[in-house]
């Protein structure tokens, strides 16, 4: 409990208090027997050695009652009078700028907390107008449509900025739609390609031959037939005569005899040709009124394509077979040969194509590929299906594609499908990375090796934490040493582990090795499960323990101070885990019991470290000794764990001084455990500040008691403001007795 200050000066050497006690009128002047202390000069019981800091005013004294804002420190505890809610700034209503001065968190240096109501920074400002351009946001009952921006508000809409992206008078319009016709201009990615004329847009109605593109089609407007002649009619530079008929213009081939100029240009329809001779169409004669050399009585020429005189006759069949020579448009591959035309049989590999179907002589199955008898790829030119550009068939037992490869190995990675083949070993004909040749990848869900089983994590493949020490039995009682020592190893990588390899050593106290062994063969552990190793794999010998992996007696664990390492070589470049117990000063150290590790903290490496963490085991195994081999250890029985119940009470009670950037002291509790648990104190000489399991050594806990004065310096905890409850104290209390696990 916190002692009056006069208790507390009355304690302290006579060289500093002259006297304590009943304060005598040596001269009783006015004959009351009053008892009065000469050094009182207001008569208010405190002298200025008690702490009276104007003792020529009753009112004035440690005890008083402070009346704020009237100039007097009325309980003499030196704070501004002016300053009532001590966060360091003058209320503004004494000539300060503290705009609240009964709020502590309300003060010209505070961050201001937008839309809270409260003017945190005593700015003047609307709460509600974080971009400051006089407008509160239009989520807090205003019209800001962005209160982060103080460009955008409510104002005349002559003062919108056009194309910037911002909606600058908050209308909701588009800021790239200028004529507010609905449409956003096509310069800034829209399809307006007028934006300052609202009738003109992709909705608005064509008027033709008027100069505009009311619709926004990209359409010439004196094209109204749409086929890209302007009229010769409304536009100077047109030469469309006939404007409503998009099949009427200087583009459109002449269509002859039918009434109609389709190609403007004026001529006759009936001789297109202008040979004097007209067309059958026109109850002429001529047989090619598209040129001028075509006519009845012209003198013919074989093989020019023409028939030159009209008469009706083929002039490309030479060898009269009744087909024209396929160099002429014919279907005759060989026009001086009457025994080769279409309609001639076909004797294959002779190097004649007799039929004329232009198909190779040595593709008998018309696939595209010769046969490879002759010289081609075809492996089957009796089949169609059988080519290598055919698509493969798989398990069919036909080389369809004619690679060469087994049918029955569709992913090409030399195994058979053991699925579709009695003497197949392919589990996944599917993946050309699953076969027996490949390489298992750890844990990763797939048997890429095809034996059955995804492999397990090698202790090379692990990082530092995937293997935890968990127990140790390194003094049994039922059995010696040499046969009963173990120690239990937790797999926490997150799949199954082959500790094959695992490299166990302590070191000297040089740093060296002293000691080691290593794991020789195969020991897996599944994930989150267990493994025991010990330097006796007898179980009559051992005090019946079931080993997973016999060490020999080669490897012994010290009775009361030593360590153990964990690593994936003798290189030691990774170290998984390693403890270092000591002979009871912060690590158990029972006989006939295994040191455990309270079950909360087998997921950490560095949680194991802290002797605390560890526990003597309770549950009996084997021949009587206790401990849990190869299972779930014992609950070490903590009443409190720091992170769950006591760092809510320093957020509480602490962290508002002890934090931040600056903290008082240097000390930041924000996440306190690793700052204060076996870390010495700077105000009181052999203390630490958590001293776990004793807390009457715990300075910090003395200044939470108001305690520390006797051991250190400093203010008791908090200084001010609400403290711990009693309950609170013996809570933390209990956490530091039982060890201050993390």
């Amino acid at each position: 409990m916190r002692l009056p200050l006069r208790s507390f000066l009355c304690s302290l050497p006579l060289a500093i208090l002259v006297a304590c006690g009943d304060k005598a009128d040596p001269e009783d002047t006015d004959g009351d027997s009053t008892v009065l202390d000469p050094e009182d000069g207001d008569g208010d019981g405190y002298t200025p050695q008690d702490g009276d800091c104007d003792d020529d005013d009753p009112d004035v004294n440690p005890d008083a009652d402070e009346v704020w804002y009237d100039g007097v420190d009325s309980d003499c505890d030196g704070r501004d009078d002016d300053d009532a809610d001590g966060d360091g700034f003058a209320s503004d209503a004494q000539g300060g700028t503290d705009c609240d001065d009964v709020d502590p968190r309300v003060n010209p240096e505070a961050a201001e907390v937008w839309y809270d109501g409260v003017d945190g920074d005593c700015n003047g400002q609307s709460d509600y107008d974080a971009d400051g351009d006089g407008y509160d946001s239009e989520e807090w009952g205003g019209e800001d449509c962005d209160d982060t921006d103080d460009q955008a508000w409510p104002r005349d809409p002559d003062g919108e900025t056009w194309y910037d992206g911002v909606d600058g008078d908050c209308s909701g319009g588009s800021d790239y739609d200028a004529d507010l016709d609905g449409f956003d201009s096509e310069d800034w990615g829209g399809d307006d390609c007028d934006d300052t004329d609202p009738g003109v847009n992709p909705w608005s109605s064509e008027t033709w031959y008027d100069g505009v593109d009311a619709n926004c089609d990209g359409w010439s407007d004196y094209d109204a037939d749409w086929d890209g002649h302007d009229s010769a009619a409304d536009s100077s530079h047109g030469d469309d005569c006939d404007d409503t008929d998009p099949a009427v213009s200087p583009s459109e081939p002449e269509t002859w005899y039918d009434g109609v100029d389709t190609d403007c240009a004026g001529d006759d329809d009936h001789d297109a040709d202008g040979d004097g001779h007209a067309a059958p169409s026109g109850g002429g004669e001529d047989c090619d009124d598209g040129s001028a050399a075509v006519y009845p009585g012209a003198a013919e020429t074989w093989y020019d394509g023409v028939d030159a005189d009209c008469d009706g006759g083929s002039d490309y069949d030479a060898d009269a077979d009744g087909e024209d020579a396929d160099s002429y448009g014919g279907t005759d591959c060989d026009d001086t040969d009457a025994a080769v035309n279409t309609a001639a049989s076909e004797t294959w590999y002779d190097g004649v194509d007799a039929d004329c179907d232009g198909a190779s002589d040595y593709d008998a199955d018309l696939d595209g590929y010769d046969a490879e008898a002759y010289g081609g790829t075809d492996c089957d030119d009796t089949q169609a299906g059988v080519s290598p550009g055919a698509s493969e068939v798989w398990y069919d037992g036909v080389d369809a594609d004619c690679d060469g490869a087994s049918d029955y190995d569709a992913d090409a990675d030399g195994h058979d499908s053991e699925a579709e083949l009695a003497t197949g070993d392919d589990c996944d004909d599917t993946d050309a990375g699953i076969s027996p040749s490949a390489t298992d990848t750890p844990q990763d869900g797939t048997d890429q090796d095809c034996d059955g089983e995804d492999a397990p994590y090698a202790v090379t493949d692990l990082v530092e934490g995937d293997l935890v020490i968990t127990e140790i039995m390194n003094n049994p009682s039922a059995v010696l040493d040499d046969y009963g020592e173990w120690f239990e190893i937790y797999n926490a990588s997150g799949g199954e582990v082959d500790l094959d390899g695992l490299y166990i050593y302590d070191i000297s106290s040089t740093g060296a090795v002293s000691t080691s062994t290593k794991v020789s063969g195969e020991v897996r552990v599944a994930a989150g499960d267990y493994a025991v190793l010990g330097r006796e794999g007898d179980t009559s010998l051992n005090g019946d323990v079931t080993l997973d992996y016999d060490y020999s007696d080669s490897f012994a664990l010290g009775n009361g101070s030593d360590e153990l390492y964990l690593a994936e070589s003798s290189s030691r470049t990774t170290i998984f885990d390693s403890v270092e117990w000591d002979d009871g000063a912060t690590f158990p150290d029972p006989s006939g019991a295994s040191i455990s590790l309270d079950a909360a903290y087998y997921d950490s490496a560095d949680d194991n470290d802290f002797g605390p963490h560890w526990c003597e085991a309770e549950s009996p195994y084997g021949d009587g000794d206790l401990g849990t081999p190869g299972d779930t250890n014992d609950w070490c029985g903590f009443s409190y764990v720091h992170d769950d119940d006591i760092q809510p009470l320093w957020d509480t009670y602490c962290t508002g001084c002890h934090s931040g950037s600056s903290p008082s002291a240097g000390l930041d509790l924000s996440d306190a455990w690793a700052e204060i648990v076996e870390v010495s104190s700077s105000q009181a000489s052999g203390y630490e500040l958590v001293a776990p399991g004793d807390s009457a050594s715990s300075y910090l806990y003395l200044k939470l008691t108001d305690a520390h004065s006797s051991v250190g310096s400093g203010n008791a905890m908090p200084p001010s403001g609400a403290a711990p409850s009693t309950a609170e104290l013996e809570q933390i209390q209990t956490w530091i007795d039982e060890g201050a696990p993390h």
